[in-house]
């Protein structure tokens, strides 16, 4: 269990006056499959309201199950709710009470969402970590929480609540302990809810004065927050099934054991995507990938990606986005047996903005190709010192520039273009390929070359080096600025 008590970093939040409690309305949005809203700040007795109102739904489609069953009004029925949720937009409020609505929202198994143009922050985005959907009638559960591509979702740590002019040693004692303890009801919450430990790390780490909103598709990816409201890919390319498989690998490592710690890479992004030698291949169900490299040394774990037979438009859900059966855009899953739906987010590149792939309405589809809306991996520009050898004697050497410039292709292709421009205007490029199978193919000037390394012998000189097969000659940068 993460210890969220050891590096608690929190603030002083000063609160004056009590906040109208929350709005509790059957209905919402359509498109978010919401059957009730919550609006406005969280304050106490909302959960008594949220139990009563889902009572009443529940009792409602008991009455309705009946009905179409032929059943009197006392015969039990087993009814769920399904992939149905409670619509969020909240400023936060009181933790205490959103825990306390989030353990109904479990215990009846509630999704939650955040519309379009919604806002959930603070207490409010706790609450919508709760969202539940019941699996079997023995209890298996998962989450169901989703999130609009226009919506704002913002974590952050909790506030010590010091009523006006109420600085004793005893009142800040006192609030400081009952922030410690809603920190520690998450952290009690993180196997039941689902948690990433990522996502409870964002929560622990960000002072109460400002907010950790979810801003990139890998941001809803590493965190199991489903982005809805989204263009759709015309087709799944290498690029886009690898896109899906790192999102999802790393909220794998936040909540498995099994999967290696390496959140060092992702939260740096020291590359916009893992996992190497996809294979796509055909199935009974329709056509998958497999794709190889993550964990350790990128040997551990391979992600398999399942495809609908049919073309996405085909399967499109505007009124219940979510995980639910029969997965419309394919599963994932990493070879235990387990597999959960894709949305279509999760096929774009992960350093995307959410509203970069927020389509205008959510009752017609658009479609936009992965490749098209993928940044570049590189794109820099520096200063150095540009060098010619044969063997270990220097031909020429002189200040120059080098653009680099790197992209990957739909087949996972990397093309990296480095073009030197020397101080007569001359240019020296140099094109290396990094093809999906793992091989690399480089080229100086067009002609076959290879990069060569200060270990080999005889040793090259300081900087990057490549060989021309052709030339016989060593062309070398070394990067100063």
């Amino acid at each position: 269990m993460l210890n969220l008590t050891t590096t608690l970093v929190i603030g002083l939040a000063l609160i004056s006056g009590t906040a109208a409690a929350a709005t509790l309305e059957k209905g919402g949005d359509g498109y978010m499959h919401c059957i009730a809203t919550l609006t406005g700040p969280i304050e106490s007795g909302d959960a008594q309201a949220l139990e009563t109102l889902v009572a009443e739904l529940r009792a409602n489609a008991e009455a309705i199950e009946r009905k179409e069953l032929g059943l009197s009004d006392v015969e039990p029925v087993f009814t769920t709710f399904g992939t149905q949720r409670l619509c969020l937009d909240s400023p936060g409020g009181s933790l205490t009470e959103a825990i306390r609505m989030g353990d109904i929202l479990y215990s009846e198994q509630l999704g939650t969402a955040v519309a379009r143009d919604a806002s959930c922050q603070s207490a409010c985005a706790v609450l919508f970590l709760a969202g539940t959907e019941l699996l079997t009638g023995d209890g298996d559960t998962r989450p169901n929480r989703i999130l609009h591509a226009t919506a704002r979702l913002g974590f952050h740590a909790p506030s010590l609540a010091v009523p006006d002019e109420q600085y004793s040693k005893a009142a800040v004692e006192k609030a400081y302990r009952i922030a410690i303890a809603g920190l520690g009801e998450i952290s009690a919450r993180k196997r039941i809810w689902t948690l990433s430990d990522s996502i409870l790390n964002t929560i622990l780490t960000t002072p109460p004065s400002e907010m950790r909103f979810v801003e990139t598709l890998f941001d809803a990816g590493q965190w199991g927050f489903p982005v809805v409201g989204t263009y759709y890919p015309p087709d799944v390319t290498p690029l886009a099934a690898a896109n899906a498989c790192t999102k999802d690998y790393a909220y794998q490592v936040g909540v498995d054991p099994s999967f290696k710690p390496i959140w060092e890479y992702w939260s740096e992004f020291e590359k916009p995507r893992y996992g190497y030698g996809p294979q796509k291949f055909d199935t009974a169900d329709g056509p998958a990938y497999t794709i190889s490299g993550y964990g350790d040394e990128g040997a551990m774990h391979s992600c398999t990606l399942s495809l609908p037979t049919e073309a996405p438009q085909a399967f499109d859900t505007p009124v219940a986005p979510g995980w639910a059966w029969p997965y419309p855009n394919g599963t994932i899953g990493w070879g235990d047996g387990a597999a959960k739906g894709v949305m279509p987010a999760m096929f774009y590149d992960n350093r995307l903005r959410l509203d970069d792939i927020a389509r205008e309405r959510d009752d017609e589809i658009e479609f936009r190709s992965v490749t098209e809306l993928t940044p570049p991996d590189k794109d820099r520009r520096v200063s150095g010192t540009c060098s010619v050898w044969r063997g270990q004697e220097q031909r020429d050497t002189e200040t120059c520039a080098l653009h680099h410039f790197e992209v990957t292709s739909s087949d996972l292709n990397t093309r990296s273009d480095r073009v030197f421009t020397w101080p007569s205007g001359s240019k020296t490029s140099v094109l290396t390929v990094l093809n999906a199978n793992g091989s690399v193919d480089t080229f100086v000037n067009g002609s076959d070359a290879t990069e060569v390394y200060d270990w080999e012998t005889p040793p090259v000189p300081d900087g990057t080096c490549w060989l021309n097969r052709s030339s016989g000659n060593t062309f070398c940068f070394l990067e100063t600025g």
